[in-house]
């Protein structure tokens, strides 16, 4: 069962006051980094065991070949640097096997940027079968778009994923960066290339398993009471904080809004989504009743919008960590 604590989680704190101008009103707020748990774009399920396959396919006319002259980038390594970060994302939380890794012995080619055809159903399920995998991550091709002249280089990952029972892929995603602005150093350059590859791995990983990722809160604190719940709350005292900020919704309506705002956040922290909805509401009320428009409603309007999102997102997550 997944506990609503550890949905979300404060992992730094910017000291100091935010200001924005909006109307000619003025808020203040402290912001500080927080992580939220969101979910896979594939529901694997607990358990699950994962293989990689490079499939070696190639465009007929690559200009990958210019950096491949360079130590290091070869289309081997590339790709095991892809397996590296996939198996590190994989692995992190120590309870899933590591990932094993297989390769075509040759290499074939394809003549456009065309998606390469699938990779047969039968061959996928004798692999699941000789090494008791439910699912395999292929990596269909990848090559990097050169062009000397204008001084331009594009990577393209295309990458699928099979299931040991399907008769088709399960899922299919293509990485299109360009890296030409990147072209400052050769050498750091070239860091960066490995560094992208190993970065697509572990990116495409995050579709199979819940994760972090990290986003921004706002405490208010302009008005004496705010503050004051906010000093309680830096200090870990988040009963005192919330009486505090309740006492504030009796206050002017710009206070009360940004009251209602700090509570949604103590309500989001602790898992309770539709209670901070419900905090979100009063306070949306709260603000359409103000002319000219509030100052935090562009905020408002974000939050509420988001917090939708993670509510509808709860069941997912709890089918995928159980």
């Amino acid at each position: 069962m997944v506990l609503p604590q550890v949905l979300c989680r404060v992992i730094a704190l910017i000291s100091g006051l935010g200001l924005i101008l909006f109307c000619g009103s003025c808020s203040s707020y402290r912001t500080f980094e927080v992580e939220v748990l969101t979910p896979a774009d594939v529901t694997l399920g607990q358990g699950k065991k994962l293989g990689y396959l490079n499939r070696h396919i190639r465009k007929v006319q690559d200009t990958s070949f210019i950096l491949y002259a360079y130590e290091g980038m070869t289309p081997d390594e590339l790709s095991g640097l892809f397996y590296q970060g996939l198996t590190s994302a994989w692995t992190e939380d120590g309870t899933r096997d590591s990932i094993p890794a297989f390769a075509e012995n040759l290499v074939s080619y394809m003549r456009s940027d065309s998606i390469p055809p699938a990779y047969p159903a039968a061959d996928i399920q004798k692999i699941c079968r000789t090494f008791c995998l439910d699912y395999v991550v292929s990596l269909e091709t990848y090559y990097y778009t050169v062009n000397e002249r204008s001084g331009s280089i594009k990577s393209n990952y295309c990458v699928r994923l099979y299931a040991a029972d399907e008769p088709a892929p399960v899922d299919l995603v293509v990485y299109r960066d360009d890296l030409t602005d990147y072209l400052t150093d050769e050498f750091n350059f070239l860091d960066f290339i490995r560094a992208n590859a190993w970065d697509k791995g572990a990116l495409y990983c995050k579709r199979l398993i819940p994760h972090w990722e990290v986003t921004e809160r706002r405490v208010y604190n302009r008005q004496k009471v705010l503050r004051m719940g906010d000093i309680f709350y830096r200090q870990n005292d988040v009963e005192q904080a919330m009486k505090l900020w309740e006492a504030a919704t009796k206050e002017r309506p710009e206070t009360a809004v940004q009251a209602y705002l700090n509570l949604a956040w103590l309500s989001e922290n602790q898992g309770d989504f539709e209670q901070a909805i419900a905090l979100l509401k009063k306070a949306r009320e709260l603000a359409d009743k103000n002319k000219p428009a509030h100052p935090d409603i562009l905020y408002l309007t974000d939050y509420q919008k988001t917090l939708e999102k993670r509510l509808k997102e709860y069941n997912r997550i709890e089918q995928q960590l159980n």
